[in-house]
Order: C-alpha cells, then sequence, then structure tokens
C-alpha cells in the first residue's frame, strides 16, 4: 500500500473536512469516532478507480432506488440497432480494441486516439453520433465496465466521448474545479500521483453545481424542461443528489458507528454512494411519433439504451421526484480534426 493510502489515524471529522464539499461540510459536524484515513466516505470510490490492486466492495453499495424502469413505461428502440451494430464494427483499429476492453484503472481522454471513435465524431446528425457512441462503448459486453464502481466509469466515459474533456473530466483540479483526465498514455497517466479527485456519484452534483455552469452545463428541475434540451440537442447526466448522497453516508455512518458500539469492526459496512446514468432524447427522424422518448445508458446494472416513455414518473427521468440531479450540455454541432466545434 502507497504512503498516501496508509492508515494513519485521524479524526472522521477532519476527513470529511479535507473532502471540501458540501457533503463534506454536512457530515463534518456529526460528532463521530476516529478511524483510519482510508475509510473515509469518498476514498473507497477514489481508490476503487485509481488503484487497480484494491479488493472489491464485500457487499453492494448502498441503493435506495430499483434499478430498472417499470415495465409499463419502458418502450421499444428497435430502430436504433442499426446505429448500435454498426458502432460495434468500427472497434477494428488496434487503438479502438484497447479503448474498448482497457482496465477501469486507466483513465480514458477519447481525443486523439482511436479511428473508430473519430469515425463517429465525424457523423453529421448530433442525435445519430450520439446513438453510436453509445453502441460504441458497448457497456452491456466490454469488460471495462464490469466492476461495482462501473456507473461512474460508464457514465464519464461517455460524457468525455460526447463531450471533449473540455466540459468534464473523470478528475478535477481541486484548485479551480478545471476538468482533468489523464488518458491513456503512461506519461500521462503519471499525473494521477498530483491526486487530482476523481469525479464520482457522490461529489458529481457538489462539482457541477460549483462549476458547472462556467463550463456550459444547465440544471434543469422539470421533466418539460429536460425533455425540451434532450429534443434541442442535449446530453444529460443523471446523478444522485447531494442531499440524496449525504443522507445514504450519514445512515452508513450510523450503521458503522453501531457496529463498532458492539465491539465489532466495521469494513463490512460498504461506503455509501450513489448513481450515474446518462440520458438522451431517442429521436433520429423529428417526423416518427414512436421515437419520442427518453434513452437511458448505464453501468449497474448495465443497460446499453433502454427507452422511456415521456410521461414516465420513475425518479430516474422525473427531475420533480428529487433523488437524481439532471444537468444537460449541448452536443457539438460538428467535430473537426478530433475537436469540438460548438
Amino acid at each position: 500500500m502507497s504512503a498516501e493510502h496508509s492508515p494513519q489515524m485521524i479524526t472522521r471529522r477532519e476527513a470529511l473536512k479535507r473532502e471540501g464539499s458540501f457533503l463534506g461540510s454536512l457530515l463534518a459536524s456529526r460528532t463521530l469516532a476516529s478511524f483510519p484515513a482510508s475509510f473515509t466516505p469518498f476514498s473507497l470510490m477514489d481508490r476503487g478507480l485509481a488503484v487497480p490492486s484494491i479488493s472489491p466492495l464485500r457487499r453492494p453499495p448502498e441503493r435506495r432506488l430499483e434499478d430498472s424502469i417499470f415495465p409499463s413505461e419502458e418502450v421499444d428502440i428497435s430502430y436504433l440497432n442499426p446505429i448500435f451494430e454498426k458502432a460495434q464494427t468500427m472497434r477494428a483499429s488496434r487503438m479502438d480494441k484497447y479503448m474498448w476492453s482497457v482496465p477501469s484503472n486507466v483513465d480514458l481522454a477519447y481525443s486523439t486516439r482511436g479511428a473508430g471513435m473519430a469515425t463517429i465524431r465525424n457523423i453529421v446528425d448530433p442525435s445519430e453520433r450520439m446513438m453510436a457512441m453509445i453502441g460504441y462503448l458497448d457497456v452491456e459486453n466490454s469488460p471495462r465496465y464490469q466492476n461495482i464502481a462501473a456507473c461512474n466509469i460508464f457514465g464519464l466515459d461517455l460524457a468525455i466521448a460526447a463531450l471533449g474533456p473540455n466540459k468534464i473530466g473523470s478528475m478535477f483540479n481541486p484548485e479551480n474545479g478545471e476538468p482533468f483526465v489523464a488518458g491513456t498514455l503512461a506519461s500521462r497517466r503519471r499525473l494521477l500521483k498530483l491526486r487530482y479527485p476523481y469525479l464520482h456519484s457522490n461529489n458529481l452534483d457538489w462539482w457541477l453545481s460549483t462549476y458547472g455552469e462556467d463550463l456550459g452545463w444547465q440544471q434543469v428541475t422539470t421533466q418539460d424542461d429536460l425533455r425540451i434540451k434532450l429534443e434541442d440537442g442535449a446530453f444529460g447526466l443523471a446523478v444522485s443528489s447531494q442531499a440524496s448522497v449525504a443522507e445514504g453516508l450519514a445512515r452508513v455512518e450510523d450503521e458503522r458507528q453501531g457496529v463498532e458500539e458492539r465491539g465489532g469492526v466495521h469494513t463490512d459496512i460498504s461506503d455509501y454512494y450513489g448513481h450515474l446514468l446518462c440520458i438522451v432524447s431517442g429521436i433520429i427522424d423529428r417526423t416518427a411519433q414512436e421515437q419520442q422518448n427518453y434513452i437511458i445508458s448505464q453501468a449497474t446494472p448495465n443497460k446499453r439504451a433502454m427507452g422511456v416513455s415521456y410521461t414516465s414518473t420513475h425518479p430516474k427521468v422525473c427531475p420533480e421526484k428529487g433523488t437524481f440531479s439532471f444537468w444537460v450540455h449541448n452536443l457539438p454541432t460538428r467535430w473537426k480534426n478530433n475537436q469540438p466545434i460548438w
């Protein structure tokens, strides 16, 4: 274990304050016992993404929301299958195959490598381009997305592929919030030693609330607004809200304290973290009534694409429910030399 992950003892209050976020400030006000630094609420997610040798959690993360859309509200999206299938054939080059199967601890940039992704980015229609990216990443079959933290890895991979690394990264600069992506090159991966914090479903809503507006992100709070913006060509993220994550973290802390008070050890109590999913409009042909629905793409559980009715009241597509915060960003009008043109 590296020195930066050594279990020196600090107070839980001090560890939470180090996070410097809404959640850290809220939970730091609680009266909490001393504990190893390696068990801060966010460190397990951070280490799970950054350190390949870490053992998996002993049980799944806490979930308060079912992971499936109500079956009666799921709609047929078979019209998208030709786009998905064609995109899967674009992983022919050596770099495309590497990027598809690279272990989850390697940070992807999708910026200059991979002929298949470059070809997809040259698709003129933004909606068709977005569907091709979903097919290319192929979350249901890619070995990259087969771990407990995969909702974060896939959601950020797709966001970076769709928008470029200047609008969102897998990490951020703690001094100014600037998104940061190390990429696949070993020389860039060494920058991980700078300990840029990872973005994930515990802190992404906070990061977007704090820095997103300057990067072009907008928060939407009603389902009508979500539908309109997605139909107008936006890419969306639904991420566990700060309030729901804080509630989950507090509940896990209470569980852990109860175990410790009974003389047990707390390693069986997993740190809580939320959920992240991508949401776009299903419209490819604006004259086709049957295409007017949401498309959700997510990991854990892995689902390449599911169509959901615009009338659904499920929290994954309904901002009014409050479980998720919904953020949207306009897609580039086109790409040139693998750079987005806005």
